[in-house]
């Protein structure tokens, strides 16, 4: 199919796609492409609050490494202007250390100290300083300006509510609940949350047969408004709710081929029609339908959500609890007054301004301990053992430096610790859904401070091995010490001391 020219010079988008067996072409002739101005402010694209703090942060600290970054260039001028270190052969090697402290020592194991390198340096150093420190604590001002704003203007259900754990999984009456925070301030409703997995897995094929099913139902037609309606999802809450009219009409027809062949391709898989997501979708209803009453289950979850009246009801019940209760690292509740005891006996944790969006309700059926063994036990042990992979390698690499000086080593060395800390976070990236967390700011707080820590322990502890093994040979070999160990010694400032005393004397 030939495109036809267009008014005004402008080229026909052509969209290609593949709908069963039948590959189609339309071209969507004038297609408008929404876009936003970079200067257009975020907050008013109907953005969330999370979302609007996280992006007014990103820019000014985008402002304040740009300022860094020029007074870092000022510096590296400054150094290579003032450098005792002049043999430069074109090397790579030579280009960084006369432009960087290296220069510094490379002067101090050939005499030439140049000390007035350090006045010229005092002020943009006190200015880079001024700078991060400035820029960072004018930052915290600006996000909580920014949220403060966004909570007058917006009012979301986690300002109302409050997510309780710790209830025994044996209560099944939301009442008691009430009445236990009741005392404390007026409640409006209880959400007693129940272990739904097995009716949610079910849930989910049923509504991915439906689309199929739709799909399939309509797969002759390929007008563009069919086409975009079912790519894209947009099934109506009817559509969602099938009665199989259109295919029981079919089949009233003729047009069902019930044959063994027929049936067996069906059963395989190959042959996937309407009449065989139907089928599916029928045998998928009889399983939920024991599911349908959740008091029927053994237990609960232990989870509830607590909604009140007021905001302050929910911000008073949340300090409460905070005082009066003793949480250990892992998150257990160790020490409760008795008065907060759900009956007394049962010492529970409340966990303010959870969003509904924001649960993950598929995995409040895990317990604590079933939480804690997925996420402590196997996804930390399995980051410790890369930690341990990411320490045991620079070690040997750094032994073999000590013997053989080489600059390709040094870089294969660099390149190792980088590579195990990639790793490490696409690990704890890859084991997030696994950890099962109760809600998605606690799946992504908790990813956030593991690669921090993981990321920290492999570089720390590579630069402690480096920096022993180099100590042990500086005392055997009898050499001077690296650039770093010298710098940050005291004999350093003696000698800086003493050439200063000489050079005024």
């Amino acid at each position: 199919m030939q495109p036809r020219p267009q008014r005004g010079g402008r080229a026909p988008h052509i969209v290609q796609f593949r709908i069963d067996y039948f590959e189609c072409i339309f071209i969507l002739n004038n297609l408008q492409i929404n876009s936003v101005p970079l200067t257009e402010s975020i907050g008013k694209i109907g953005a969330g609050q999370g979302t609007i703090c996280y992006f007014t942060m990103m820019k000014y600290m985008g402002i304040i490494f740009v300022i860094a970054t020029l007074i870092s260039v000022v510096m590296c001028v400054l150094y290579s202007l003032f450098a005792s270190y002049s043999a430069y052969e074109g090397d790579i090697t030579d280009g960084f250390i006369l432009t960087s402290m290296g220069n510094i020592i490379t002067g101090y194991w050939t005499n030439q100290i140049k000390t007035s390198l350090f006045n010229w340096l005092l002020l943009p150093e006190i200015l880079f300083a001024i700078t991060i420190y400035a820029g960072i604590t004018i930052t915290k001002i600006l996000v909580e300006r920014s949220a403060e704003q966004q909570d007058k203007e917006y009012i979301s259900c986690g300002d109302y509510g409050l997510m309780v754990e710790g209830i025994p999984k044996e209560e099944f009456d939301a009442k008691n609940i009430f009445d236990h925070f009741n005392v404390h301030a007026d409640v409006h409703s209880v959400l007693l949350c129940y272990d739904c997995r097995k009716h949610a897995d079910l849930q989910k094929q049923i509504d991915s047969n439906v689309i199929d099913y739709h799909r399939a139902l309509k797969s002759d037609d390929v007008s563009m408004k069919n086409i975009c309606h079912y790519t894209l999802y947009n099934l109506t809450a009817k559509e969602r709710q099938p009665d199989f009219a259109e295919c029981d009409e079919l089949e009233a027809q003729g047009k069902h081929d019930n044959s063994k062949f027929a049936q067996f391709m069906r059963f395989i898989g190959w042959n996937k029609d309407c009449f065989a997501y139907r089928d599916e979708i029928k045998k998928l209803m009889q399983k939920r339908k024991p599911l349908q009453n959740p008091k029927e289950e053994k237990e609960a979850t232990g989870i509830a959500f607590v909604i009140f009246n007021k905001h302050i009801g929910a911000n008073d019940v949340a300090c409460m609890y905070e005082v009066n209760s003793k949480i250990s690292i892992a998150g257990k509740v160790k020490v409760q007054d008795k008065k907060y005891q759900y009956q007394g006996q049962h010492p529970i944790r409340v966990t303010p301004a959870v969003e509904p969006n924001d649960i993950l309700f598929e995995n409040l059926g895990y317990t604590y301990w079933q939480r804690f063994f997925r996420k402590h036990i196997i996804a930390d042990g399995f980051a410790l053992i890369l930690v341990a992979i990411g320490v045991i390698g620079p070690y040997f690499l750094t032994k073999l430096k000590t013997k053989t000086n080489n600059f390709w080593l040094s870089v294969l060395l660099s390149i190792g610790v980088t590579t195990i800390s990639s790793i490490i976070s696409i690990s704890v990236t890859y084991f997030k859904p696994f950890t099962k967390p109760t809600t998605q700011t606690e799946a992504i707080n908790s990813s956030i401070m593991r690669i921090w820590i993981a990321d920290f322990a492999v570089g720390a502890l590579a630069t402690y091995i480096y920096s022993a093994i180099d100590t042990q040979q500086v005392g055997f070999d009898d050499r001077p010490e690296t650039v770093t160990n010298y710098f940050m010694s005291y004999q350093f400032c003696e000698r800086l001391e003493i050439s200063n005393r000489y050079r005024y004397n």
